[in-house]
């Protein structure tokens, strides 16, 4: 993915979380394998896979019970 690093620079600039806790930065690797793992045998898109890797927690307040984080993460 092109401008990975200015993505996790964003990243570590917008996360309200610890970036070493449960929804970090490793989490986000996490996610990012499995989904371009399933993506490579589907025909997804990798590159969009990657991105909703690295965003789709960036609205948590906490890593708690957080129901709104997937709405207030798409607005970020």
């Amino acid at each position: 993915m092109k401008n990975k690093e200015a993505i996790l620079k964003h990243i570590k600039q917008e996360l309200n979380i610890n970036i070493g806790g449960l929804h970090g930065l490793s989490h986000f690797i996490r996610v990012e394998k499995l989904g371009n793992y399933l993506a490579k045998n589907n025909g997804a898109d990798q590159v969009v896979v990657s991105l909703f890797a690295y965003t789709h927690d960036l609205g948590r307040i906490d890593d708690g019970e957080d129901i709104d984080h997937g709405l207030r993460s798409a607005q970020i």
